[in-house]
């Protein structure tokens, strides 16, 4: 019994800690959001620097741990890149409207089976419309892309990679940003 109450003591206490994490997230997430702002505001484009966490942190009024957090996410998000000892770099891809789950577990059986049904769905059309907009060069990335995916047969991690690059550039080429995301 006394143990029992110990250890609801203790899940208690790791609860209370807990709670002005949440706080801290909701922060996080309104600190990234005006972090993707002022890229807009200020015109950053791929590859251009932001300023220092400690600029940052001044001009948001915020500790610098605070803009690491959100950092770090805008980073899983895809819309910035953290290079360490040289600093925090646009990617270009603020303005995306799909963003995949990083943690999602791996696929199962039926999970395969819904992917290639969408695939079914979309990659006629992204495939018209690279054909219809792309040079006969930029249609060549594919064709390449399918020359490395029958060298791979026998490497499936190799062969998985290659499968992703494939799909990507056919939605890339339809010149859809949406659809290319999407994919």
């Amino acid at each position: 019994m006394a143990r029992s109450v110990a250890v609801t003591a203790a899940r208690a206490a790791r609860v209370d800690r807990l709670q002005p994490r949440a706080a801290r997230a909701s922060l996080t997430v309104e600190l990234a959001d005006a972090i993707v702002d002022f890229v807009g505001v200020s015109q950053l484009a791929r590859g251009d620097r932001l300023p220092s966490v400690r600029a940052l942190a001044d001009r948001f009024a915020v500790a610098p741990p605070t803009v690491r957090e959100a950092l770090r996410r805008l980073e899983a998000e895809g819309i910035v890149v953290l290079r360490h000892g040289s600093g925090v770099y646009v990617s270009g891809e603020a303005a995306r409207r799909v963003i995949g789950n990083p943690h999602a577990p791996a696929a199962d059986a039926v999970t395969c089976l819904e992917l290639l049904e969408t695939r079914l769905l979309l990659e006629p059309t992204a495939a018209e419309l690279g054909c219809l907009r792309q040079p006969a060069a930029e249609l060549d990335v594919a064709a390449r892309l399918l020359e490395v995916a029958g060298a791979q047969l026998g490497d499936p991690v190799a062969l998985s990679a290659t499968n992703v690059a494939f799909h990507v550039a056919v939605a890339r080429q339809s010149g859809n940003t949406v659809l290319a995301q999407t994919v």
